[in-house]
């Protein structure tokens, strides 16, 4: 049996545009913590994100799957050497997204199926990791758009509107899990200097946490596969391509 881990495991979530990369660098350089990068920056050979059907969409969750099973093994290492790691998005990232997709349009629900099914296995037999806590980063409309419209290249304006409905989703289910245990999600404002929402992200991380709990990450995954959880009123744009940037 291994040894229980020394180092601390958590993982950084929040709309893109929210600053998940650049406070995770931030804190880590002036800190013991170790940023990990999220599994699509760490895909090789590189994952083509766009997509225009279930299938293409389906092929690229996998790839990313493969990519956070590899970033899970390394922070498994990490942390049996007494490091701390950090995570940029949790390895929970293919399900809460998938998810998201496929309440804007149910077309993609066979492959959100998959992938929860995947992930909640993969989470039961330690092929991908669950935090001991979620930061869940957030900042108001305004400034989010601010930050998008600043740095183009990795949140295409076409697309952001799309991702930060998904990003609707995902915030609901990490609530519902805060919800039964502040102590395991908490959420950091990342507006105003960035040396303000570092010393807000390193104040949460001084802060114990008690531990995301297995169980209650597979029944919110298993109730949003049901259509049990999350908000149902949201609309995708069809018919125009579809990417995730990477999610800063």
């Amino acid at each position: 049996m291994p040894p229980e881990p020394n180092g601390r495991l958590v993982a950084l979530e929040g709309p893109s545009a929210v600053g998940k990369t650049t406070l995770g660098r931030a804190v880590a350089a002036g800190s013991a913590w170790v940023l990990l990068p999220e599994a699509a920056a760490l895909a090789r050979p590189a994952i083509d994100l766009e997509f225009r059907s279930p299938s293409e969409f389906a092929q690229i969750e996998r790839h990313l799957l493969a990519a956070e099973r590899r970033r899970s093994r390394a922070a498994t290492r990490l942390r049996a050497q007494g490091v701390d790691v950090l995570l940029d998005t949790s390895p929970l990232g293919p399900a809460t997204y998938s998810l998201g997709v496929a309440r804007g349009d149910s077309s993609y629900a066979p492959v959100a199926f998959e992938v929860i099914d995947t992930v909640v296995r993969d989470l039961r037999e330690g092929r991908l990791v669950l935090p001991q806590e979620v930061v869940y980063l957030e900042a108001t409309p305004a400034t989010l758009r601010r930050r998008a419209r600043a740095a183009r290249d990795t949140h295409p304006e076409r697309l952001v509107e799309r991702h930060w409905t998904v990003a609707a989703i995902e915030r609901a289910f990490w609530s519902t899990l805060a919800a039964l245990d502040p102590k395991s999600v908490r959420f950091v404002s990342t507006v105003g200097p960035l040396t303000a929402s570092a010393g807000r992200m390193t104040a949460a991380l001084r802060e114990p946490p008690t531990g995301l709990r297995l169980d209650a990450v597979v029944r919110e995954l298993s109730d949003g596969r049901a259509g049990r959880a999350g908000p149902r009123n949201v609309t995708l744009k069809k018919g125009a391509p579809s990417r995730r940037p990477p999610r800063r």
